[in-house]
């Protein structure tokens, strides 16, 4: 398909899906180290990169501008299949109650991410949990979320999707790629489930909750 066109859609995403399984294999908890665990980046055929050179928190997604203070941490980047691709360690950490009060502290919320060029251009939109299991954070905040129809009663209850222009996200979605959300969002992880695929331009990110 032509940059921008929803039949684009289906040509990428079982690859993506099967990537971030294999990123992640051998459990989901995160280490006391920064840098990736060994043999992941071989198994990706990524490279590490120097924090100081990270661009990751600078990419268009909603996702990566969660909490008050945000890290990426063990990140890989590279070229796959002939398109970018990163994955990432991301920390969220947002501050609960007010500054001095006694009653108040941080929470962190960490995720196993993966953006991955797409090839094609979409407008932007993200098909996510409205809230986190425990722990719980809310995705995409101040942002209404719409009905997902993709014919799974469970993933429909379960997802909402956000978009800035609803019309032209549906027909991304509908129905080339409704079927293939159907399946990926009811799929699991290391036992957990995707909490949002978000699409910005060339570029898609899908994240799980991490365990540690």
């Amino acid at each position: 398909g032509q940059p921008g066109q929803p039949g684009a859609a289906g040509d990428k995403p079982m690859t993506f899906m099967a990537a971030m399984r294999e990123a992640i294999a051998g459990g989901t908890a995160f280490g006391t180290s920064r840098t990736p665990p060994p043999g992941r980046a071989e198994r990706l055929g990524l490279s590490p990169v120097d924090p100081s050179a990270s661009s990751s928190l600078a990419m268009p997604f909603g996702f990566v501008a969660l909490g008050d203070d945000r890290r990426a941490e063990a990140e890989l980047a590279g070229v796959t299949n002939g398109l970018g691709a990163r994955m990432i360690e991301f920390r969220a950490d947002e501050q609960v109650g007010a500054r001095g009060d006694a009653s108040g502290g941080w929470s962190s919320f960490r995720y196993h991410v993966a953006p991955a060029e797409l090839g094609f251009l979409v407008p932007w939109l993200a098909i996510a949990v409205p809230r986190t299991p425990s722990p719980s954070q809310r995705l995409y905040p101040g942002r209404r979320g719409h009905d997902l129809a993709t014919g799974n009663r469970k993933v429909d209850r379960s997802y909402c999707l956000y978009a800035d222009d609803v019309a032209a996200a549906r027909r991304v979605i509908e129905p080339a790629m409704s079927g293939w959300l159907a399946s990926a969002l009811t799929a699991r992880i290391e036992g957990r489930p995707i909490v949002t695929i978000e699409a910005s331009g060339g570029w898609a990110l899908a994240a799980v909750q991490a365990r540690g």
